[in-house]
């Protein structure tokens, strides 16, 4: 029996919750505010949450999404 690309990757992720989920480029800049444009100048500067690379895009666990916001936050205060 063969498993998905996505279940092997999900059962791989040891999750802090079991609401984690994966989340695009276009959501992550949706709940920043910010343009496309914006998280890959971010992303050039290596200022970004963890990625995984798919072909065509790139997706953050939600998890690493919302440590990133806090280091940033902790970093700019």
């Amino acid at each position: 029996m063969t498993t998905s690309p996505r279940s092997r990757l999900l059962s791989s992720r040891q999750a802090n919750s079991a609401s984690d989920e994966l989340m695009t480029v276009l959501e992550m800049c949706a709940e920043l505010k910010i343009s496309r444009r914006t998280f890959y100048r971010w992303k050039a500067a290596g200022d970004v949450p963890n990625l995984i690379s798919f072909p065509g895009e790139f997706r953050a666990w939600r998890t690493d999404f919302q440590a990133w916001i806090v280091r940033r936050t902790k970093t700019r205060v």
